[in-house]
């Protein structure tokens, strides 16, 4: 009977082993898939950062030229109607 519980421990020791060992290897994996998620995540953030910044300049540079061509259309529509 001895063997016997001896064999059964072996057995479980090994097999609890083998899953300390695959869950540290999932372990892994995962922190390093957030580490490149997290990384996306920034370069993300740059770019859109980057974009509105972009946007910002566009319509502070465009601003000035759109209003007269808008009162200008506003004035043709206007003129036309009468």
């Amino acid at each position: 009977m001895d063997s016997t519980l001896t064999a059964l421990v072996i057995i479980l020791s090994v097999g609890f082993i083998i899953l300390l060992a695959l869950s540290i290897t999932v372990i892994y994996v995962v922190i390093r898939i957030l580490q490149n998620v997290r990384g996306i995540t920034q370069k993300t953030e740059a770019a859109t950062e980057n974009m509105s910044e972009t946007m910002r300049m566009v319509i502070r540079k465009v601003a000035p030229l759109a209003l007269p061509t808008i009162a200008g259309a506003v004035l043709r529509r206007l003129v036309r109607r009468r």
